[in-house]
């Protein structure tokens, strides 16, 4: 009967060894868990950063394609007007010859 109660401190000891033991382990876990989150947002803040940048010079590209789209539209307008005078002159030489 004596071992009993020895036995059953030993196994209280054990269990308060455990338990100090898991607390410890998931007071890390959660230490890490924050770190990493915090690792996370940091690299989530730095992408969004460079996304702004990337969007700044799509914009500058949006403004740049939409010069050059004006700058064919005006030579479209030309080549039209040149190809109409081209055509009316040879109907008025073909008229008067």
């Amino acid at each position: 009967m004596s071992v009993h109660p020895q036995r059953t401190t030993w196994t209280d000891e054990r269990l308060d060894d455990l338990r100090q033991s898991v607390r410890d382990g998931f007071a890390r876990n959660d230490a890490e868990h924050r770190a990493m989150r915090q690792e996370m947002r940091d690299g989530f803040d730095r992408v969004d950063q460079r996304f702004e940048r990337v969007d700044q010079r799509f914009d500058l590209m949006d403004q740049r394609f939409d010069l050059l789209n004006q700058r064919f539209d005006s030579l479209q307008r030309t080549l039209i007007v040149a190809l109409a005078a081209l055509v009316t002159a040879i109907l008025i030489s073909s008229l008067f010859s």
